[in-house]
């Protein structure tokens, strides 16, 4: 595998998730900085948690915007 300059490597790691009696796992991205937790429609659907609509910005190093939700 080569890495260019632009790629970012971030951990992740397979988790074991237990709701409502259930357990599956699946891939969770490491981030100890953190102030946001994002989950999948998939696994929304599959444990079929409560969401909200939000509208925020993803900004990386030097507050550069990334992605806007």
């Amino acid at each position: 595998m080569s890495v260019s300059h632009d790629d970012v490597m971030l951990p992740t790691a397979l988790v074991k998730v237990k709701y409502s009696g259930e357990i599956f796992t699946v891939w969770a991205l490491i981030d100890s900085a953190s102030k946001r937790t994002f989950v999948t429609q998939k696994i929304i659907k599959r444990i079929g948690i409560l969401t909200e609509k939000a509208s925020f910005k993803i900004s990386g190093l030097n507050r550069t915007v990334v992605a806007g939700i």
